[in-house]
């Protein structure tokens, strides 16, 4: 009890204030887009407050995980989450997950910033590509789960990349159920966010777990002063993005998100460029990880 006195009365409030604003914005477009929110807090974690790589991206899902619960009451009241078929799919996406959120500390944090840009620019292109797309859904009669084979290794992928890098549920899931299944728009997202909360439960527990026992240097009074603002402005944006889900297109939102991490990609690669001083040691970082 005297350590999270401690912690709470050190909390810096002047530095972290703009959290806030952030959590409004993140948590509304990844709850009305299905798109897992942590892909956005990293790179702000990273980029804007110099939080360290593995750190930025565990609490990046620990917002997350705030942000989607909400979403999940938002959606269930209205009935679109099929707790049927994301029962199937977390049983890759629960283990693959705290698998990634393992990988996600023994790789160097050049290595970490570097993985976000390109995810960055893969999501840019996949957005870009989908905005294009018309999609004939199903009536919500009839969202069933086809060729599971398929999901479970595109749930495998995306519960790793989850855990990893904060991001790849969503990413997943708009392809298996949305284009593949031909799942309406919020029920994809619906169901979508319902696994990406249940997985983040389980991931964030294992971080927890993983800083405690093995990285005494853990800043909990830098985390506790992001958490402050950003648990609260997760909770009410969640619920508006559920509301905006229901009235724009999704073609809209996927123009929107390729220019936005167009952006992010190339901020990040910046970063990792002056880090690491120049393309060539960018390249023998990439080719570590493999």
């Amino acid at each position: 009890m005297e350590t999270i006195i401690s912690i709470v009365s050190q909390i810096d409030f002047a530095t972290y204030w703009g959290v806030f604003f952030f959590g409004l914005i993140i948590a509304t477009t990844a709850m009305s887009t299905g798109v897992d929110g942590a892909i956005f807090w990293a790179p702000v974690l990273l980029l804007v407050y110099k939080v360290e790589p593995s750190v930025a991206i565990s609490c990046a899902i620990f917002i997350e995980l705030f942000g989607f619960g909400s979403g999940v009451y938002g959606y269930s009241k209205r009935k679109k989450i099929r707790y049927k078929q994301a029962a199937f799919l977390l049983m890759f996406t629960i283990p693959l997950g705290v698998l990634g959120a393992y990988v996600s500390k023994i790789l160097p944090s050049d290595a970490l910033i570097v993985i976000i840009s390109m995810v960055c620019i893969a999501l840019a292109y996949m957005n870009y590509s989908n905005g294009k797309k018309k999609i004939k859904t199903r009536g919500s009669k009839d969202a069933k789960l086809e060729n599971k084979k398929l999901g479970g290794i595109s749930s495998t992928i995306g519960g790793f990349f989850a855990g990893a890098i904060g991001v790849g549920i969503g990413e997943s899931n708009n392809y298996y159920l949305l284009i593949k299944n031909k799942y309406p728009v919020t029920f994809a997202a619906g169901t979508t966010v319902f696994m990406v909360a249940v997985t983040d439960v389980f991931i964030s527990l294992f971080n927890f777990l993983y800083f405690k026992k093995f990285s005494g240097g853990f800043d909990f009074v830098e985390v506790a002063s992001i958490l402050v603002f950003a648990i609260p402005a997760v909770m009410i944006g969640a619920r508006v993005g559920v509301v905006v889900a229901h009235k724009l297109k999704r073609q809209h939102f996927n123009h929107v998100l390729a220019s936005v991490f167009s952006i992010m990609a190339l901020i990040s690669l910046t970063r990792a460029y002056v880090n690491m001083g120049g393309h060539e040691q960018i390249m023998a970082s990439i080719l570590n990880i493999f």
